[in-house]
């Protein structure tokens, strides 16, 4: 670049570029590129009521916008994350994972459930994960797929995380 404006200074091309006023333009080239992108409107009641600590409202407008556009991928994630914010307020984490973690606590689903949005909560998946995966191994009926719904869940939420995939074949090895 700097050899193109010196061959064209030789050549006698000098000068700013102006708008059709003739005026400088204050910004430079591609500084809108650089703005933060503008938020989705239907949005705003979600992230209001996050804010609030609203978990309802929150969850309820999400809901919103997946009952219009059930792709709605960050509509997914954000009631997923409002449905972790809900589950763990006001929970002892300590009082969980001494429970969670006692030899015979592997198929208390509840317990485990919790301790395990807590590891998600904390963006530790892969302990998230392995806690999830060996509740559905320790797990029969009912419970088994409320374990199962859970992993799903923090799958989503978990996003691109490398442990999403070793967890997914985990979860199949444990159901099949």
């Amino acid at each position: 670049m700097d050899e193109l404006l010196k061959v064209a200074a030789e050549q006698g091309v000098t000068g700013t570029l102006t708008d059709d006023q003739g005026q400088v333009p204050d910004e430079p080239a591609g500084a809108e590129e650089d703005a933060e992108p503008a938020t989705d409107p239907r949005f705003d009641a979600a992230f209001n009521a996050i804010e609030a600590g609203d978990w309802e409202s929150a969850a309820a407008a999400y809901q919103l916008i997946i009952d219009a556009d059930p792709s709605e991928r960050d509509a997914i994630a954000g009631l997923a994350t409002v449905g972790l914010y809900r589950r763990t307020e006001g929970e002892d984490e300590g009082a969980l994972r001494s429970i969670a973690d006692q030899p015979d606590a592997a198929a208390d689903v509840v317990v485990q459930c919790a301790t395990a949005d807590f590891d998600a909560l904390a963006g530790r998946w892969s302990l998230a994960f392995d806690r999830l995966v060996t509740c559905v191994r320790a797990s029969s009926g009912p419970d088994r797929e409320l374990v199962r719904s859970r992993l799903l869940e923090l799958f989503v939420l978990a996003g691109e995380d490398p442990a999403v995939p070793a967890a997914r074949t985990a979860l199949a090895n444990a159901l099949f």
